[in-house]
């Protein structure tokens, strides 16, 4: 053995004398080297104690457990009747509807999350609910992925062929795949340095920002058209790509969700077909390490400009409530200081049009060729993009109700406004200020997105 994983309480009593036995009996150390775990509280920072009836047990919090059986087990044990009444109170706060079901990973990744607290983890039910929630979301998406791949023949080789194809620049690659390939380098090599240092909290969060936001949220929608199309080259290279990352990351996850992903992981097709060197686990499956030069950098700044314009477009749909309908969108770039970024934002209007439900997309370098009637957002110095929605709102409608929204969101923000600004703001508590300010920066992006739509609308009239 040569880590020992234990409490900081503990580490003259236990540790300590466990080094000074093992030197003394066999002259050599028991291990090199000592992981402190985190003390848990609960959510306020307080010591879980039975009398303040806070204390959460791990098989409560895996299988879940209504509030009454809480209370009967606080009722059996041995507290006197005035601190029983205490400690159910404080159930009854704490616990209203009792403790979700959330599963041993969801609480395995929420205590490793929580890890990047230091030395307290102040234990939130809800956010172990939340991590269900994402456990949830992984199956769901891999389900949802496995359709595209049901037909492909898998072997152990297809990463470094992917990776091979990145590095020459395959024609078939489109460029969501140089982005998503090199998303997943660069996961495969900061989970292991992060593993290495024993940062479990960066790691997690890492990894959950990789399936949420790079995978699920961005790649598995824009590949939708192509994997719903005519089998093509870039089809089947586009399947391949999609298969790599899901048996890569599945891999890359599973020290942290270890039992999601060993169901889901033996799900991939062509698992038993790959020959002897196939592990029959993912156990014993070899972690994924980065592959040298086949990141491309300048795909990811691009693609981060797309999703910009994405959310963008999307912010615009859900501003005119145009629900399912199909718009025209223009987009104009001044290529002045980048000649190159036309071209590079055109290459990727597909996605656009994918992710912003739009019959087109067409690229200007001039607001000048952009017809009449349009909504204008701001993405970024160099590009603005346009929203035709003649025909599909009332300007008058639109600008009463806007006025309507803009007085309540007002209504929100000034209070917030007034209190961030007063002097006593100081001394309130950090994490009530981040709140705050959270809010703040919130409501004042819907006002100015209010206040857009409405010049938008004025200029119709």
């Amino acid at each position: 053995t040569s880590l020992l994983e234990t409490g900081l309480d503990i580490l003259f009593f236990w540790v300590a004398r466990m080094v000074m036995m093992g030197l003394q009996l066999t002259d050599q150390l028991p291990f090199h080297t000592v992981y402190l775990h985190a003390m848990v509280r609960d959510k306020y920072g307080r010591k879980m104690s039975k009398s303040l009836g806070n204390v959460i047990d791990p098989l409560e919090v895996i299988n879940g457990c209504p509030l009454q059986v809480l209370q009967d087990k606080l009722a059996a044990g041995n507290l006197p009747e005035k601190e029983i009444k205490k400690a159910q109170k404080g159930q009854e706060e704490e616990f209203p509807d009792g403790i979700p079901e959330c599963g041993t990973d969801a609480l395995r990744f929420g205590l490793l999350a929580y890890t990047i607290q230091g030395r307290n983890i102040n234990l939130d039910i809800n956010r172990v609910v939340a991590y269900r929630n994402f456990c949830n979301k992984l199956w769901n998406a891999t389900r949802f992925a496995l359709t595209f791949v049901t037909d492909v023949t898998p072997t152990l080789a297809w990463r470094q062929e992917v990776a091979e194809a990145v590095i020459a620049k395959d024609a078939a690659l489109a460029p969501r795949d140089y982005f998503i390939f090199t998303q997943l380098n660069e996961l495969a090599a900061k989970v292991n340095e992060l593993l290495y240092n024993y940062e479990f909290g960066g790691t997690a969060n890492v990894i959950h920002s990789f399936w949420l936001y790079d995978l699920c949220d961005f790649y598995l929608e824009v590949i939708k058209p192509t994997m719903r199309g005519e089998d093509t080259p870039q089809k089947r290279m586009t399947q391949k790509m999609l298969y790599v990352c899901l048996d890569a990351a599945l891999r890359i996850t599973h020290p942290l969700m270890p039992f999601v992903t060993e169901e889901l992981w033996q799900r991939l097709p062509g698992r038993g077909t790959m020959g002897e060197e196939e592990k029959p686990s993912i156990m014993l499956a070899p972690f994924p390490l980065p592959i040298e030069g086949a990141s491309t950098p300048l795909s990811v700044e691009a693609t981060k400009s797309v999703r910009e314009i994405i959310t963008a477009g999307r912010s615009m749909r859900e501003q005119y409530q145009l629900g399912r309908k199909e718009v025209e969108m223009f987009m104009v770039v001044d290529n002045a200081a980048d000649p190159t970024e036309v071209e590079r934002l055109s290459s990727q209007a597909e996605d656009v049009t994918t992710l912003c439900r739009c019959s087109k997309l067409d690229v200007f370098t001039s607001a000048d060729q952009v017809p009449p009637k349009c909504a204008t957002r701001v993405v970024s110095p160099t590009v603005r993009i346009f929203m035709s929605l003649e025909g599909l709102i009332d300007p008058a409608k639109e600008l009463a109700k806007l006025a309507k929204e803009l007085q309540k969101v007002e209504g929100a923000l000034n209070p917030l406004l007034k209190k961030v600004n007063s002097e006593g703001f100081a001394k309130i508590p950090e994490n009530v200020k981040e709140t705050m300010r959270a809010k703040v920066d919130n409501y004042s992006s819907k006002r100015q997105g209010i206040l857009d739509a409405m010049q938008d609308m004025e200029s119709w009239a």
